[in-house]
């Protein structure tokens, strides 16, 4: 539908935001011999064949699920859900892996059914106690909310929005590493957005505190969900007139401008001055494609 490279943004399934609240229709779809769930176990999913595994919903064999099945949406005419499944279980279903191990082999419609079934899990997994009042809360509209039942208060699965930043001054591009960045690894700015400020300002400030770099211009890119676990990373090219660095060295341990023919070597898989940068999978790497390619 629309123009976004990224992985886990192509999702394929109609979310029945209406209809999901009906509890009839929910009961119908979970009595459907047709309905399919994929397991789930923390972040792993399953995998048969270099695909995402689907059972019967109604398979007598499926373990016990942790919170129920959660809703995903409308396949055409099939429903289809995620199931949490604890790890004892887990260990006898040899087809559960990582899902960012396995990203490579998915199309971009499974890698974001994937990525909604993990994200979900996930926050029923961390959020089964009500914020405000500390009851135990009960699934609501499929898995799309939480409700306390004595209370009434409601809450809705979390998303924490991330601005992450390409830093570009003239024909060239920054990029830097965390201290926990995998070895060489150098990747765009990133950081989450704080208490009432927009993600302009996220973007522009995360930058100038972590590379000393300030921004004169932002461009918007794409966004990409990102469930490791539950984050929105919101793209931008950024423009500086400066290329002096002075870095955060609690976020960034090192920092370095690369020329867009360095960047588009680096694209093609190479590895340029002992600089690698995040795989195709990620938002950054996205950025950098689109500013090479521009």
């Amino acid at each position: 539908m629309f123009d976004n490279p990224n992985n886990f943004a192509d999702y394929p399934l109609d979310r029945m935001g209406v209809q999901r609240k009906d509890p009839a229709f929910l009961n119908g779809l979970q009595r459907d011999p047709a309905s399919l769930a994929m397991l789930v176990c923390g972040r792993s999913v399953a995998i048969q064949n270099g695909s995402l595994h689907w059972h019967s919903l109604r398979s007598p064999d499926l373990p016990p699920s942790l919170d129920g099945p959660l809703f995903l949406g409308m396949d055409g005419h099939v429903a289809k859900f995620a199931i949490a499944v604890t790890e004892e279980d887990a260990d006898t279903l040899a087809n559960l892996q990582p899902l960012r191990d396995v990203l490579a082999d998915l199309s971009p419609t499974q890698a974001a059914v994937a990525g909604h079934a993990l994200w979900l899990t996930g926050w029923h997994e961390r959020h089964r106690y009500c914020a405000r009042h500390g009851d135990l809360t009960e699934i609501a509209d499929g898995g799309a909310k939480r409700v306390n039942v004595r209370t009434g208060t409601e809450h809705f699965p979390r998303t924490d929005p991330v601005a992450i930043t390409l830093p570009i001054h003239e024909d060239s591009v920054c990029l830097g590493r965390g201290p926990l960045f995998p070895p060489g690894v150098y990747s765009a700015f990133a950081g989450f957005l704080e208490p009432c400020e927009t993600l302009e300002a996220c973007a522009a400030r995360e930058v100038e505190e972590e590379a000393g770099l300030t921004l004169h211009t932002l461009r918007y890119c794409f966004s990409q969900p990102w469930p490791f676990p539950s984050s929105l990373m919101v793209g931008f090219l950024g423009w500086t007139n400066d290329r002096e660095l002075t870095l955060d060295p609690t976020e960034i341990e090192a920092a370095r401008w690369l020329s867009r023919q360095q960047v588009n070597a680096l694209l093609r898989g190479d590895i340029v001055d002992d600089v690698q940068i995040p795989p195709p999978f990620t938002i950054a790497h996205q950025l950098l494609k689109v500013w090479a390619e521009r």
